[in-house]
């Protein structure tokens, strides 16, 4: 790519300007041409010479009018300059030659020599990892919508590029700011390699974490860090006000090698002050937490890993195995001894060398799976568990069509493992022995535990008191050793960097599934992390932001089990004293067990309790779920017996019943929708005076309405100005009038009432109810959208067999066995049913045929084709034998 300027002038006038010295006309008849002399050499800018190529007889001949012979005495040579000539010099004639801008850039400046190798090795060592490759193409998204043209969503190197080379006249300062694994070493040095070889500036990288350890840190110190001193960094900083160098900062949470809020403030204030120019190009990279230093002069590029469907995706997963095989010899005997089962004792042979592209495979298969998160963590947990399985061929990544799937607990924990072996590497070297991977997790344990905290305990301890106890370490007589270990854990991978407070601070994670794995685990296996047990129960029952450790990675700890009476009595004393986030672990961790495993009681949810996202399958539901002002926010209830419950003014938007009885229920007092109830069966149920943003309020699909039922509407519904029916009904049944069902001047209701018919005495096909009833919870319908079904590749077992079935229909085991015989399977992950057309059984294209005819049949009762008539001939057999 060209530079956004051609013209040489633009170039002499900041070289003048930045060396304090006039550029003058060159006084060629004929001809355009500045010069300047500086020293004894005269520097000649021609204007509007083609350079086609480097034959110097060609240019000889074409710089012949512009050759000046009046000079000054004290002129011993003169330099003609020339935008596209790619030699650094080349000799005319006597006194006279030829050179490239960028060398004359690099000559005025008093640039050393040794900087073009310097930033080589610098470079190189930053794309090491590549192993010869292209970098990897990263999405980014730009805070700044004002650049013109600019791509808002683009691969980062392309946007970089296009922000620093755009013909505008703002300043450029460039804030890349992404978490730990996500490539900004990478984009940097990437670009700063690519715009180097294309364009006549002169682009200088410089890797932040180099600078000594020192009190204080300023742009002339980054200058000595490249070997610019004295007169030399003053024309480099006004060689970057005046827009012919570009100045590219890496990692600016690792400035003398840890994170201090002060120290990068006034940094980032040093640059400002000394760069402040329109023509200035600054690119800083760096984490959130110093991004929030920054004012609003700077354009801020967020990257991420490219999308899991894009081909770099692949190429990045190929990058992150690659890395660990080559480290993971060194990393042997500093595994915790816990994890010697998921990783094993062995170094890497030449099977899981010969493997690595099978390991890639499966990682791409079971990532939309168990990586919950597009990031290195997810990638890196998942390579390490499948270069650990291959090595010794202890476990197979595939058997047969069934896809081995790890627990999302043991992918987290293997992130976590590997990041902490890194951060090893990086601590001082006198406090490496004692920076163990262990008590790192251990320490990480703890901070998790008061990051999440909502209650303050006398005897809580504060980072550093947790660091001192994990770690042993006196900071009295061991000062050193200390000092290196809490600043290594304020810049920790898996951490946002501490604000610095003196003597306590709250630690935050950057990724909330690795705080979430070790809020889950703590509750299951006592290990220590510097906080009393008794204290550690409590934290975690009163947990905020704990919704990913109640509602998935426990389950997987747990695997079955009840959770621990412990925890379930201090959580219950928690809940019912009035805390709204020990109600909402307490519901969230009875939607994702069962009831059968935490204990049969239930608190109340008390106001602003957030039970939202949460998923119940096959639940018996008494008044316990009655409330006020709460939020059940995108939750679903499957097969569930929900009785004599008042919900008032709770947040239901997205709320899906599928296949449920519900008996006495009142919904009432403006709770919000919308709310899809499907298969569902009402008996004494009230909905009165709804209010939604989405349209229909109520949504009812395949639902039977026994009894005396009433849904009301006095009041809008969707605001004054809007009149749009209440609810909608698709093949639903009443056993009572439907005048008496629908009231209120509000419903919006045309008659004939279309979706709903009454029918008192209802005779169903057995084989097709029973069917769709199965089926249900691999096709639910969506929110709103009238016939449309989300197809599932998985359910969990326990939502199989639940709900509304008619009497003589076949168990769980038999339901199970009937589908298995149409290809569906267990596998993957434990207690999990997936579907034919799940990537984990291989998804081939007549598994697609099946799952298209299932759809068909749960849209039209009367298309039975394929699979479905063989289903309704397996389910006929049940209700004629009885």
């Amino acid at each position: 790519m060209e530079d956004y300027v051609s013209n040489i002038f633009y170039f002499a006038e900041r070289l003048s300007r930045t060396l304090g010295v006039s550029l003058q006309d060159a006084g060629v008849p004929g001809a355009s041409a500045k010069k300047m002399q500086v020293g004894t050499v005269l520097w000649v800018f021609p204007d509007d010479v083609d350079v086609v190529s480097d034959d110097i007889d060609s240019l000889r001949e074409k710089l012949s009018i512009f050759l000046i012979s009046n000079h000054p005495e004290e002129v011993s040579l003169c330099r003609y300059v020339l935008s596209g000539f790619y030699k650094s010099q080349a000799r005319i004639k006597l006194g006279h030659e030829v050179v490239s801008l960028k060398f004359s850039i690099r000559e005025l400046l008093d640039v050393p020599r040794t900087l073009e190798n310097s930033q080589d090795l610098l470079i190189n060592e930053a794309l090491s990892s590549l192993m010869g490759g292209s970098p990897i193409k990263t999405s980014a998204v730009c805070n700044s919508s004002e650049i013109s043209g600019c791509p808002l969503a683009s691969d980062a190197e392309s946007l970089l590029k296009f922000i620093i080379c755009s013909d505008d006249q703002e300043r450029k300062q460039i804030f890349v700011e992404a978490e730990a694994g996500k490539g900004k070493t990478i984009l940097l040095a990437s670009v700063v390699r690519s715009l180097n070889a294309a364009s006549d500036r002169l682009f200088i990288y410089v890797p932040l974490r180099r600078l000594p350890i020192q009190a204080g840190v300023g742009f002339y110190d980054i200058m000595q860090l490249i070997g610019v001193v004295g007169e030399g960094a003053n024309r480099l900083e006004k060689a970057i006000q005046n827009g012919l160098v570009a100045l590219f900062l890496d990692g600016i949470d690792e400035v003398s090698g840890r994170y201090d809020r002060v120290l990068i403030r006034d940094l980032l204030n040093d640059l400002r002050r000394k760069l402040s120019s329109n023509d200035a190009t600054i690119v800083v990279s760096g984490r959130k937490t110093e991004a929030r230093h920054l004012d609003d002069s700077w354009k801020i590029v967020g990257l991420d890993l490219p999308s899991q469907t894009d081909p770099d995706f692949r190429k990045y997963v190929q990058l992150t195995i690659d890395r660990l095989i080559g480290e993971w010899d060194s990393f042997i005997n500093k595994f915790p001894s816990e994890f010697n089962s998921m990783f094993g004792v062995d170094c890497v042979d030449e099977q899981a060398l010969r493997e690595k592209s099978e390991i890639v495979d499966w990682i791409l298969e079971v990532f939309p799976i168990v990586g919950k998160d597009p990031s290195l963590f997810f990638v890196q947990g998942l390579a390490a568990i499948g270069i650990g399985a291959r090595i010794g061929n202890r476990k197979s990544l595939r058997n047969g069509k069934i896809l081995y799937v790890p627990t999302i607990v043991d992918v987290c924990r293997s992130a976590t493992v590997f990041a902490c072996l890194r951060e090893q590497s990086k601590v001082d070297d006198i406090a490496r022995d004692n920076y163990s991977t262990e008590d790192q997790m251990a320490t990480l344990r703890g901070f998790a535990l008061l990051s999440s905290a909502t209650k303050s305990l006398p005897s809580l301890p504060t980072p550093y008191e947790i660091a001192q106890k994990v770690f042993s370490v006196d900071p009295v007589n061991n000062n050193e050793v200390y000092t290196s270990i809490v600043r290594q854990n304020a810049k920790h991978a898996l951490l946002y960097a501490a604000e610095g407070a003196a003597g306590s601070y709250r630690p935050k994670f950057l990724n909330d599934w690795i705080r979430n794995s070790f809020l889950a685990e703590v509750i299951v296996n006592e290990r220590y992390c510097g906080i009393d047990h008794a204290d550690i129960i409590s934290l975690v029952a009163t947990a905020d932001r704990a919704n990913l450790a109640f509602s998935t990675l426990l389950p997987d700890i747990l695997d079955g089990k009840d959770a621990p009476e412990e925890f379930i009595n201090t959580i219950l004393l928690e809940a019912r004293a009035g805390s709204e986030f020990a109600c909402t672990n307490f519901w969230q961790l009875r939607a994702s067990i069962g009831d059968a495993h935490v204990g049969g009681q239930s608190p109340r949810p008390v106001p602003l309790t957030q039970i939202d996202r949460a998923e119940f399958i096959g639940c018996v539901i008494n008044n316990d779920l009655s409330g006020d002002s709460y939020f059940l926010d995108d939750s679903s209830f499957e097969g569930c017996r929900i009785s004599n419950c008042i919900l008032s003014s709770v947040s239901m938007v997205g709320v899906n019943f599928r296949s449920c009885e519900l008996i006495n229920i009142e919904i009432i007092n403006q709770c919000e929708g919308p709310i899809l109830f499907e298969g569902c069966v009402f008996n004494g149920c009230r909905f009165v005076d709804m209010i939604s943003k989405g349209c229909p309020a109520l949504y009812f699909v395949d639902c039977r309405f026994e009894g005396e039922n009433i849904i009301s509407q006095e009041i809008p519904a969707y605001g004054a100005s809007v009149a749009f029916p209440l609810t909608n009904f698709r093949n639903c049944t009443s056993s009572e009038q439907l005048d008496h069902l629908l009231r209120g001047d509000w419903l919006q209701l045309n008659a004939p009432i279309q979706g709903i018919r009454y029918l008192p005495n209802p005779k169903p096909n057995l084989s097709v109810y029973c069917l769709r009833e199965t089926l249900r919870a691999f096709f639910p319908s969506r929110v709103g959208d009238g016939g449309e079904f989300q197809a599932r590749d998985y359910i969990r077992l326990t939502a199989l067999g639940r709900g509304c079935l008619p009497s003589g229909s076949p168990g769980r085991d038999d339901l199970q066995g009937i589908l298995e015989s149409v290809g569906f399977a267990t596998g993957g992950r434990s207690d999990h049913l997936y579907a034919p057309w799940s990537s984990v059984l291989g998804g081939k294209e007549q598994d697609r045929v099946i799952r298209a005819q299932m759809i068909e049949f749960m849209q039209d009762n009367d298309k039975c084709d394929g699979v479905i008539s063989v289903l309704l001939r397996k389910f006929g057999r049940y209700f004629h034998a009885s």
